[in-house]
């Protein structure tokens, strides 16, 4: 089913501490910024750069969760870097990063999800539009799984339909 674009989820693309991460959502409905604690790696963070917090957060379906703290990272939309506290959270999401209200108001941010697009006041004083990430959840080839490279596979081939591109494992024996 093909989302009408006004009930897209508004998903853009940043950098935080100056890594590059897809499926950023832009959320004003939480009223926190949220990273799930698989996550850290990537920003080369460990359970001691957490500051443990005992709060609980109510989920979108009421559900209650312990934050397993809180951490300060730097976030990069556009041209405009800003130091944000996140809550670090356990469980699976659809999002790798979740900037929420704290973030949207402290940047002066217009989420605009018909347009798909976020308009603010950048670092220098202007009007800065950052379009949202119309395919967060396309698969790319360098995130092949490195099974796929051993044994008794033949090198993996893209195999290009006209719509989509899927990755195909060709192996010489049976998948068991």
């Amino acid at each position: 089913m093909k989302l009408t674009k006004h009930l897209r989820p508004l998903y853009v693309k940043a950098l935080v501490n100056g890594i590059p991460v897809a499926k950023v959502l832009i959320d004003n409905g939480a009223t926190i910024n949220t990273i799930p604690s698989r996550m850290m790696r990537k920003f080369a963070k460990t359970e001691r750069d957490v500051i443990p917090t005992e709060i609980i957060l109510t989920s979108f379906n009421g559900g209650a969760t312990s934050a397993k703290g809180v951490m300060p990272l730097d976030i990069t939309l556009g041209i405009t870097t800003r130091a944000t506290v996140f809550f670090v959270i356990d469980g699976p999401t659809s999002n790798n990063v979740l900037l929420g209200r704290d973030w949207i108001h402290g940047s002066h941010c217009k989420p605009l999800s018909l347009h798909q697009c976020l308009v603010f006041s950048n670092d220098k004083g202007e009007a800065e539009v950052v379009q949202a990430d119309h395919r967060p959840f396309v698969a790319e080839a360098k995130s092949v799984k490195r099974f796929m490279y051993e044994g008794n596979y033949k090198p993996v081939r893209v195999v290009q339909d006209g719509k989509e591109t899927q990755i195909v494992a060709q192996s010489e024996e049976p998948f068991r």
